[in-house]
């Protein structure tokens, strides 16, 4: 603990033009003038001094010797210091972070580090094992598999959360005032980015958790062909909750949706000054009604270059809330065969308003979620002493077991294959021994327990996908065409 107090002093010490103000020093630099005049000091009294002595250099070497890992981790703070989205990594933190693969273990999960220091849920995969178990975007992780992760770096929460394929893990997570418990089983999953559903009136919706690539790429232009040949003319586009991935998959889905040929629709300026490349459409998209497109917090990157494109051309309308404002591309270089560094070094401008980093996208239509307290009905009484006997508790189990998803029937006072099926896979999820055809005490109690945490647990109303398909159902009807931005309005945000 020692070590790492110091580690991260003399990180904030090193980045002292950061926090200068006004001619004023920081603390920073103070601390740092006084470990330097320190270090002097000592050589000026030490008996075996020598004059090129540099103790500050000798310090970092005796840390760096003592603790193997102390160098990553100071670099990577370094890094972070400058630029929040620029990472030092060893490559089995890169490769596992920035995992393109078609196939992955895990449970679905996507989480990344807040300026408070926990370790936030950041994205979910739509039916995946951690979506299925109850976790939401926004939880903060506070334990994994009953280890408390307070004050544990993100590398270190991935390295819990990760195992082998068939094995469980148990997250214990504070949404608003209350902490509760889920246990979702790894898995290999297929990194399935793009789903589709006709909502009828000429609606169609897509939903892309994240640009991963060609995969994404092929999966989104099938669909949508699908939705023109099937005569759908309004679409709402659903990048919630996406925070990006590969800058190409969004340009050359950007492309594919652009029905003018000679459109220039992205530009990118690159680290040296005067280093830029605008991207012009091929024409290759089909004319239909405005996109409604969906946004939030945690829409970032790739999506929010393809929604602000969109946007500023006149295709699309945005929905929810302000974006996250992430307008630097990164750049992946390894640096020697353990590491890996990844750079910002391209700034994304858009066609009208140019540089949204740190602003984010201003929806057309704002408006957030609405979360209700949970309606629990009229539960008969539970005999927390008891297990299942004849008659007794049946009913009450039941009711519970159906509110919480696992029992699909009307209840009753028979215990049959339907209320044991239920109590199974209730005990599986939650890790309780198995005893099909019986009901113990600590069965009991624990869906007692979970039912008192889906109480406690907020309803959200999706009033933001309620407005898109709102508009997206009148302008279907109406046959409202886009108003595309004039080519000599597309400025870049340069005057």
């Amino acid at each position: 603990m020692k070590t790492r107090f110091f580690a991260i002093l003399l990180c904030i010490t090193l980045s002292l033009s950061l926090f200068s103000f006004a001619g004023q020093k920081s603390r920073g630099e103070q601390d740092y003038d006084r470990m330097v005049s320190a270090g002097k000091f000592f050589f000026e009294h030490f008996l075996d001094a020598t004059p090129t002595g540099d103790p500050v250099k000798a310090w970092l070497v005796t840390m760096f010797e003592k603790d193997e890992t102390l160098a990553d981790q100071l670099i990577n703070i370094m890094y972070q210091t400058w630029d929040p989205h620029s990472y030092y990594l060893k490559n089995q933190v890169h490769e596992e972070a920035f995992d393109f693969r078609n196939l992955m273990v895990g449970i679905g999960l996507g989480i990344s580090e807040t300026e408070a220091g926990t370790i936030a849920i950041t994205n979910l995969t739509m039916g995946g094992p951690a979506d299925t178990a109850g976790l939401k975007v926004g939880d903060i992780i506070v334990s994994v598999d009953g280890r408390d992760v307070t004050g544990y770096t993100l590398n270190m929460v991935i390295e819990l959360i990760r195992g082998a394929a068939d094995t469980s893990v148990t997250l214990k997570v504070r949404r608003g005032g209350g902490l509760y418990s889920f246990t979702a089983k790894r898995t290999v999953l297929p990194v399935s980015t793009v789903s589709a559903t006709d909502h009828g009136g000429g609606v169609g919706y897509i939903k892309v958790t994240n640009f991963n690539g060609t995969d994404t790429f092929m999966d989104f232009t099938l669909t949508y062909e699908a939705f023109e040949e099937r005569g759908l003319s309004s679409v709402i586009l659903d990048l919630r909750d996406n925070l990006g991935g590969t800058l190409d998959c969004a340009a050359n889905i950007l492309n594919y949706i652009l029905p003018e040929k000679g459109i220039p629709y992205l530009r990118l300026r690159y680290a040296a000054p005067t280093a830029s490349k605008t991207a012009v459409s091929d024409g290759l998209g089909w004319v239909d009604n405005k996109l409604i497109i969906l946004v939030n917090e945690y829409t970032a990157s790739s999506s929010e270059i393809l929604a602000g494109v969109l946007q500023d051309l006149g295709y699309a309308e945005l929905v929810g809330t302000q974006t996250r404002g992430k307008g630097y591309a990164q750049t992946h270089y390894p640096i020697d065969p353990d590491h890996t560094a990844v750079i910002s070094h391209m700034e994304i401008l858009l066609p009208k308003r140019g540089s949204y980093n740190g602003v984010g996208l201003t929806p057309d239509h704002p408006i957030k979620l609405y979360e209700s307290a949970y309606r629990m009905p009229e539960l008969s009484p539970l005999d927390l002493t008891a297990g299942i006997s004849g008659t007794k508790n049946v009913r009450a189990l039941e009711e519970r077991l159906r509110e919480l998803g696992y029992f699909e029937f009307t209840p009753d006072d028979t215990a049959d294959f339907r209320t044991w099926h239920a109590i199974e896979q209730f005990r599986r999820r939650n890790e309780l021994p198995e005893g099909y055809g019986s009901c113990d005490v600590k069965t009991v109690t624990a869906i007692d327990q979970a039912m008192k945490t889906l109480a406690e647990t907020p309803v959200v109303t999706d009033l933001q996908f309620q407005k898109a398909l709102m508009l997206a159902r009148a302008y279907a009807a109406r046959g409202n065409s886009p108003d595309p931005l004039p080519k000599e309005e597309i400025t870049f945000g340069s005057k």
